[in-house]
């Protein structure tokens, strides 16, 4: 763990959150409006149906789950 990086347990879902100049870069990274990234041994269309509704998300903000550069996907 670095500086930069905190998780919290959140009753069993690790939240993580990133300051990257307190990780060590030289200057903060832009904004990443509208993405969030799981990582998760449970089925991951059902995290994020779950993830969407405690988060009130209407339906024309939902956008589709897809795949990473790095190769992970659900």
């Amino acid at each position: 763990m670095t500086g930069g990086r905190h998780y919290f347990d959140c009753d069993g879902t690790l939240l993580t959150r990133l300051d990257p100049v307190a990780d060590g870069d030289p200057a903060p990274y832009p904004p990443n409006h509208g993405h969030c990234y799981f990582a998760t041994d449970e089925d991951l269309v059902s995290v994020r149906e779950r993830a969407l509704g405690a988060c009130a998300v209407p339906d024309s903000q939902r956008g589709e789950i897809g795949a990473q550069p790095w190769d992970e996907r659900p």
